[in-house]
Formats: structure tokens, sequence, C-alpha cells
């Protein structure tokens, strides 16, 4: 009724208008209506014109959706054959352990293994290393680097802890293998650390061998193959994937490692893939013992990044890349630290429970290599330390040349002995290490 009464009143000043108004009235009515006309008809063509394009969208996100339903059947069906009760969480490495650390939006991803593991499922076709020229291949090679050179700049992420006291310091347990010998990957290996690393460990293993023969014989490397807009590669278990030589390399895990080491491994050696194994477990396992641990993790110790993405040779599934991926050499720990041989930036130390997140993030892989009857002898502990991270900058001006740094550390190390025999409490130290 209030309606009705509106609109006569409405109805009755309009009949009371002069008829100029009354004809801008009806040019605005018109003009309303025909706008409403226009926008009608706009969105029946554009629903006529991009229900197409709207199809093909939904068969692409179909066929993704069949791929990873795929890859997650492969991925449970291999942790089915290798599962075991879970005693603890700190020893556990279960199928989704490292995508929920790292990228939670990705439903499945294939995790490292040992190759033992995987000698059921061994692909006919071997990977084979062909220089890639393809425009295509390069810029995929270019977005890797560009985040590493990011990551380079921004250097390391260390955790600040505090300092121990010197009562502290005095009862603390510090186990550091300070011989093991140190190769930089600055200037000579720019994407090596898998295989520099690996030939650190073998050289304080006593195995002659150096990191070019390692590449160059020893390491499996596969290139990529860009076809139908598709990359195509190989799984970084299976092989290293591009150059370790140049900037056009991603890199390897546990298993493409284990392989290159058992083609010349000697007898009298033993060669362990310890992925899942916690880190306080290797220190007591193999570091109190005086064996180094090859291990995971992630440049200067920065977060990981969602990396590049191809389909894989082995089995057609999509793989995710984990950028900032990287491999140093665990030495020593203790309270706070541990202790590494880092490619990139020399001897240095990050505060635990960084490496310990990094370690996780990265599935945590590790490698132990040792001459037989090196698992009964135990590990000096040093009264040094190493020194804390260096920036990128000047780690790649001291370590590009790997002979030169060697003499200064000779340098520092018979300084360091001139500064114990000054202090009858540390000098005592010094010489029962020299007696080991």
């Amino acid at each position: 009724m209030k309606a009705m009464r509106r609109y006569r009143r409405y109805k009755r000043k309009e009949e009371t208008l002069p008829e100029k108004k009354k004809e801008m009235i009806k040019i605005r009515r018109r003009n309303l209506c025909i706008g409403f006309v226009i926008c009608g008809i706009f969105l029946v063509l554009s629903f006529i014109l991009f229900q197409p394009l709207s199809f093909l969208q939904g068969k692409d996100i179909t066929e993704s959706a069949e791929t990873q339903s795929r890859s997650s059947m492969t991925a449970i069906s291999r942790n089915s054959k290798s599962s075991s009760k879970i005693e603890s969480e700190e020893n556990s490495f279960g199928s989704g352990s490292l995508l929920k650390n790292v990228f939670p939006d990705i439903e499945s991803l294939d995790l490292p293994s040992s190759i033992a593991e995987e000698s059921s499922s061994k692909t006919e076709k071997e990977p084979v290393y062909v220089k890639e020229t393809q425009k295509e291949i390069l810029d995929f090679y270019e977005e890797n680097a560009k985040d590493r050179e990011t990551v380079s700049s921004q250097g390391t992420a260390e955790i600040p802890t505090p300092p121990p006291s010197k009562e502290q310091s005095q009862t603390e347990k510090r186990v550091w293998l300070s011989d093991v010998p140190f190769i930089s990957q600055v200037g000579r290996y720019p994407t090596g650390c898998e295989s520099v690393s690996a030939v650190m460990a073998c050289q304080y293993a006593g195995l002659s061998i150096d990191v070019d023969t390692f590449i160059r014989s020893y390491l499996p490397r596969g290139s990529f193959t860009y076809e139908n807009g598709k990359m195509i590669g190989w799984h970084p278990n299976t092989c290293f994937m591009g150059d370790p030589f140049t900037q056009y390399g991603f890199g390897c895990y546990a298993p493409c490692i284990e392989k290159a080491i058992l083609k010349f491994l000697p007898a009298g050696y033993t060669l362990r893939n310890t992925t899942g194994t916690s880190l306080t477990s290797l220190c007591h396992e193999y570091i109190d013992k005086g064996i180094p641990v090859v291990v995971w993790a992630t440049m200067y110790m920065n977060p990981p990044t969602q990396g590049r993405q191809w389909i894989l040779q082995e089995n057609g599934s999509l793989f995710q890349w984990i950028g900032r991926e990287h491999c140093l050499v665990l030495t020593g720990y203790d309270s706070w630290y541990y202790y590494f041989n880092d490619p990139l930036s020399g001897r240095v130390k990050y505060a635990k429970s960084l490496v310990e997140t990094r370690f996780a993030q990265l599935g945590k892989q590790s490698l132990v290599i040792y001459a037989s009857d090196s698992g009964e002898t135990s590990s000096q502990e040093s009264s040094q330390e190493p020194e804390s991270s260096l920036p990128p900058e000047e780690s790649s001006s001291e370590a590009s040349n790997v002979s030169s740094e060697e003499s200064s550390e000779s340098s520092v190390d018979t300084s360091t002995e001139e500064n114990e025999s000054s202090n009858p409490e540390q000098s005592t130290v010094s010489k029962e290490e020299k007696d080991i």
C-alpha cells in the first residue's frame, strides 16, 4: 500500500512538471534500458566465445590430476615395501615428510632412497649427457641459476645462538674432524657441490680421487629434452641433471652419488646410504668414530624454494625440484653448532636448530664412506673450532684457489699451537692430540 501511494505521488508530481523535464526523464529511461540490453548481449557473447577455452583448461586440469595420482600411487607402493614401525619422529622418514615441511600444496613427489631399494624398478633406458643448446632448455637453467645467485647475495641465514661461557666451554663436548680436506666448488664447479662433497669424504677415507675424475668418469649425468612444450628430464636419484662445471646444472640426490662411488670403491671400504637418520644419530654413530658425513641441506642454510618442474623420463610423472638444494660435509658438533666443510663458504658452523630444519626439508639425505676397520676407531676431540660462516663475496675470493687456502690453514694451525703452548692447560690437550 505504501508503495502504491508513493507511486501515485510520483505520478502527480510528474504531471505537474513542464514538458521539457518530462522529455528529459523519458530520454534517461530509454538510455538506461538500452544500457541494460547491451550488457545482456555482451554477457551472452562472452559466454559463447570463452566456453571452448574453459573446456580446454578443464581438460588440462584433468590430465594433470591423473598424472599426480599416478605419481602418488608410485610413491605409496614404494614406501609400502620398505615401511616398518616408526619408533620415533626423529628417526622416521615418511613419504610425505619432505612435502609437508617444504611445499604443502604439492600432493606427491618421489623422495630419495637407496639404490638397493630401486634395483627392482630400473629402467631400460640409461641417462646420457649431451650438451644442451636449445633455447628453451638454456632458459630453464637460467631460471634456476637466478635463484642460486639471489641466495648467494643474501649470504648465510645462520640463527644467532648464545656463545658458551668459560665454565661451560671447559666441560662441554666438542668433536671436530679438522683434518678433513677442504675443496672449494667456487669457480671450477658452480653446480657441483654433491661431487665436491663426495670427493672430500672419499679422500679423508683414504681413496685417491679428484673432483674432475669423479665427475667425468663416474658421476651419472643426464640432459633435458624439450618436446611439445614440455621439459623432460631424469630424476635426481638417477643422475645429475646438467653440467657441474657450469651454471647449467641442477644437482642430484644421495642415490646418484651412491652409484658413482660404487663404481670405483675398492675392497676394504664401506659405503652406506644413511638417508632417514637424524643428525644426532649420525654424530654419535659416525662423527664420534672419526667418520665425516655427506649431508644434503640448502645453500647457506637459507629456506628452500619451489624450484622448476619437469616430466620424468622414468615414468612420465611430474617432478618438483627443490630450489637452493646444497650438499656439504658434516665434520663435527658441539652443544650449539654443527661444523661443516661447505664447498661454497669453507670450514663453517651453523646453529643446530637451523641445520636440523634444513636437513629435514631435504629428506634427511646422507652418505658415509670409510675403511672397513675405521668404524672402531675413536675420533679426536679438537679444542679448536671452525670460523663462523663467511659471506659469499669473501668465500668466492678465498676458495677459488684450493692450494693457497690449504697453505694458509697450515699457518693458522701452527699459530694456534704456539698460543696453546703458552697456556699450560691447553698445552696438555695439544700434546695429547699430537700423541694420538
